[in-house]
């Protein structure tokens, strides 16, 4: 599966650079090895991105009759997501291929799964597709009627999406806030404890020299009565220190 994923996203890469050959060549190897890992979701993905490419060559029998394949698969899959996901890149076929009529079952399944599984995002781009098809049609009002769909849900995400941003930025704030103040409570607590210790080292130097003050008060009687004797040789005299 990981050369799978190399293969697949080396032919997506071609594919954004306008390299349609070389992107429908690793396309291909990708394909031919999960047919062979009999791998589904990688079959149907691979499908896909190669129908891009075959659209953008105007081979659109080849393009639908793999989107339809990939579809297949994805409903045996039974994922909602990519089954949106599906039937819009049949619905684009057909606007490339100018029957947006055909688009319109497509788009109705993709609208009432993301409904489903509340699926802003998809039912965005679901709207979007609707309003390209019926512009086609030359249904001017339902275009409009899908375009507006399309602007008051898109408002809604951006709204959605600043309030979570200013909740996450919020929470960012009072974390960072809660790490500072945590970051100075330790710094007055380690300058607090270096102060203690500088206090500690002074009494300790100032009961040792006390000590030494009040040895030698003692000791001063001891070492005045045990004064030297010197003989004045001359005088004949005894000098007391």
């Amino acid at each position: 599966k990981l050369i799978y994923s190399s293969l697949a996203a080396m032919g997506s890469s071609h594919h954004k650079l306008g390299n349609l050959a070389e992107s429908l060549d690793y396309g291909t190897r990708a394909l031919d090895l999960a047919r062979t890992l009999k791998y589904k979701t990688g079959i149907a993905y691979a499908l896909g991105n190669m129908a891009q490419v075959k659209l953008q060559q105007n081979k659109t029998a080849e393009a639908k009759k793999m989107l339809k394949e990939a579809l297949k698969l994805k409903e045996d899959l039974n994922d909602p997501w990519a089954i949106i996901g599906g039937n819009l890149g049949i619905v684009r076929a057909n606007l490339v291929c100018q029957t947006p009529r055909k688009a319109i079952p497509y788009l109705d399944t993709a609208l009432d799964l993301s409904l489903k599984i509340k699926s802003k995002t998809r039912e965005l781009e679901t709207y979007q597709e609707y309003e390209k098809v019926y512009r086609a049609l030359n249904d001017f009002p339902k275009s409009y009627s899908y375009l507006k769909k399309y602007t008051m849900l898109k408002d809604s995400v951006l709204n959605e999406k600043t309030v979570q941003e200013m909740g996450q930025t919020k929470r960012r704030f009072e974390m960072e806030k809660k790490e500072s103040e945590i970051a100075l409570l330790t710094t007055k607590n380690e300058n607090l404890e270096y102060k203690k210790k500088i206090q500690r080292l002074q009494a300790g130097i100032f009961l040792s020299l006390l000590l030494i003050v009040l040895m030698c008060l003692q000791l001063r009687p001891y070492i005045s009565s045990q004064a030297f004797l010197c003989f004045d040789t001359t005088s004949g005299l005894i000098a007391v220190q």
